[in-house]
């Protein structure tokens, strides 16, 4: 079931036993195991308190599940992505009201659409300046030969 997977790979990626994640809930280990297990119906509230309690993004773990995606919750781990973005819009509609049924859903996907590609450039830029400075040692990078190194001669 992906829901287990998805609850045991993050507990797992966080470095706990069941019994440490149980007590982190405040639950007995056996109920821990059960939700773990996914035996029951999904609870939302619970994955939310199992996300605080590990430090994981509740919010990834249920758009996960609609997904399929056990990775995709695993991506969002530490950068909590999808948290981010349900406050967002949270925000959004705090300022804008009930005027958000008025934008058109080109407005919407486009918005969605630039804000990605801008996260993907952020990727692509980061990937390339880790790049550089592995090669490059004037940018801290080392040298590919020790003879090349003017400390070392």
């Amino acid at each position: 079931m992906l829901l287990s997977q998805i609850l045991k790979a993050i507990r797992v990626r966080r470095g706990l036993r069941s019994s440490e994640a149980a007590r982190a809930m405040g639950m007995p280990l056996r109920s821990y195991q059960h939700f773990e297990s996914a035996r029951g119906r999904e609870d939302v509230p619970t994955i939310h308190a199992f996300a605080d309690a590990v430090n994981a993004d509740g919010h990834a773990i249920m758009l996960a599940l609609e997904m399929r995606s056990a990775d995709f919750a695993l991506a969002c781990l530490d950068n909590k992505l999808t948290s981010v973005m349900v406050l967002a819009v949270e925000r959004f509609y705090r300022k804008a009201g009930q005027e958000i049924a008025r934008i058109d859903p080109r407005s919407v996907i486009s918005a969605f659409e630039q804000a990605f590609a801008a996260l993907t450039a952020k990727l692509q830029e980061d990937d390339a300046y880790v790049e550089r400075w592995m090669t490059d040692p004037a940018l801290g990078g080392a040298p590919s030969d020790p003879d090349d190194d003017p400390e070392v001669a």
